[in-house]
């Protein structure tokens, strides 16, 4: 494929180096390309820089931090070769490139797609702005989370399913009941199953009714604090993923309930939110949900393509510790300072004498992208299938 490289050096091969960008696509050795000139002859002005100051390249726009002004030419490169593509169309190549067409370029021919920022901050702002008008124009969004009040005959089976466990269920029944002793008491009264069932529907159809101002109230609170971060978390989302919502999804949807437990629906992209949490509880569980959605589509599309050997029942165990081993690293801590959690059962499983959720930490700090972290994951799931088993029944 044509693509365009840009550096302000008069180069006789272009050579793969070390990047440090904002995303781990960026921070690889690779030579960095694009689709068109424009951005090549843009990324070389801004390379003048270096050292200097700040600059970043939304599509079709350099943005540079103060008053500095690029040197006045750089090159832009033409090559053709089978790169790999990163989410903003970015393409990066890791071997040596001896054949391509080299164009000298002028500053004044550009001075008008140079836009200064007074600070960083600005910078950040700015580029999120940017990528959100490239993510529209493509045809994607960054999905609204709305808060929704949810009665309690809209997610009964929920309740019923969590107090009222199937054999093999994990039993979280005494997280409802400690929330609410005065129902754990009534239920004691309980003679049968169908009993035990008309006194759960009444007692949390009256507790809605006592908290309906409050529930209203925590909507709104809910709202007004997860908008305040909501565009730089999905942003980072993305690029950690390397995925982006279907474009027919604009909004998700968080139905708050009485229980404390936050199940999620795949199909419709909706999860429960308790409304008792404190804002910083509201958050991590939202981020946490949210990240399942992406994660799902994206494993759906790395094994359509290669051989899963890490079982249905055991994907899904994995996918509730990817989560927090992902939210916990730098970036996402940038966003909301937060120590996000996994089940416990998960913790005590130990292979080789490490902590399950250490191990595939681990695996994601040597991940080459997603995607591979995803491979070697699905293999060592695989690959410790009985011990894992074993440890989940104990």
């Amino acid at each position: 494929m044509k693509l365009y490289h840009g550096s302000p050096k008069d180069l006789k091969v272009l050579k793969p180096q070390q990047a440090r960008g904002t995303n781990e696509f960026e921070n690889t050795r690779s030579i960095f390309l694009t689709k068109t000139f424009q951005n090549a002859a843009l990324y070389s002005l801004g390379k003048t820089l270096k050292g200097k100051t700040a600059f970043a390249l939304p599509p079709n726009k350099l943005l540079v931090v103060g008053n500095y002004t690029p040197l006045s030419e750089g090159y832009v490169y033409e090559v053709n070769v089978d790169a790999t593509k990163g989410i903003w169309n970015q393409y990066s190549y890791d071997k040596t490139i001896k054949v391509f067409k080299k164009t000298k370029i002028k500053l004044e021919d550009y001075k008008d797609r140079i836009h200064h920022v007074k600070n960083k901050e600005e910078l950040f702002k700015e580029c999120l702005r940017e990528k959100k008008k490239w993510l529209n124009l493509q045809g994607y969004s960054i999905p609204r989370l709305k808060f929704l009040e949810s009665k309690p005959n809209h997610y009964l089976n929920t309740i019923l399913r969590f107090l009222m466990p199937r054999a093999g269920e994990w039993a979280w029944e005494n997280k409802i009941l400690n929330e609410y002793p005065s129902l754990k008491k009534n239920l004691l009264k309980s003679k049968n199953s169908y009993e035990k069932e008309e006194i759960i529907k009444k007692y949390f159809s009256d507790v809605h009714c006592s908290k309906n101002k409050e529930i209203k109230n925590k909507k709104r609170s809910f709202q007004r604090e997860w908008n305040k971060t909501e565009d730089r978390f999905m942003l980072e989302l993305f690029e950690t993923i390397g995925i982006f919502f279907p474009k027919n999804i604009r909004t998700i949807k968080a139905h708050i309930t009485l229980i404390p437990i936050c199940p999620r629906n795949l199909k419709d992209y909706s999860f429960d939110i308790y409304c008792n949490f404190k804002i910083s509880q509201m958050k991590a569980v939202c981020m946490h949900e949210i990240f399942h959605f992406l994660y799902f589509k994206k494993y759906k599309e790395v094994f359509s393509k290669r051989t899963q050997k890490c079982e249905y029942k055991l994907g899904l165990h994995l996918s509730e510790i990817v989560p927090s081993v992902v939210l916990n690293t730098e970036k996402f801590q940038q966003i909301m300072k937060y120590k996000h959690k996994t089940y416990e059962e998960y913790k005590r499983i130990k292979i080789n004498g490490i902590c399950l959720v250490d191990n595939v930490a681990s695996m994601f700090e040597r991940r080459r992208n997603f995607e591979d972290f995803l491979i070697k994951t699905d293999t060592f799931f695989s690959k410790n299938k009985q011990k894992i088993e074993k440890a989940l029944k104990d």
